[in-house]
């Protein structure tokens, strides 16, 4: 995950959904057939944080602090 995706995934603050879970379950690759909890659990997850990559993605590109003030004396 990217700086910017953890940040998203704190402010959002979710109960489950926290930066550390998403790390442990989104690469995972669990059979249904073998381990149906654990492949619905990685699901779950890889879906939340397919949703947390396309929030960051949408986002304007943040400016440095001295790019805000150069486009403020422009």
């Amino acid at each position: 995950m990217t700086d910017r995706e953890k940040e998203i995934v704190k402010d959002l603050n979710h109960s489950l959904y926290t930066v550390e879970y998403l790390e442990e379950w989104i690469n995972r690759n669990d059979n249904v057939f073998v381990n149906a909890p654990a492949a619905l659990q990685a699901m779950s997850a890889k879906g939340y944080y397919e949703a947390v990559k396309r929030m960051a993605a949408s986002e304007p590109p943040r400016m440095t602090g001295r790019e805000a003030v150069a486009r403020l004396f422009r």
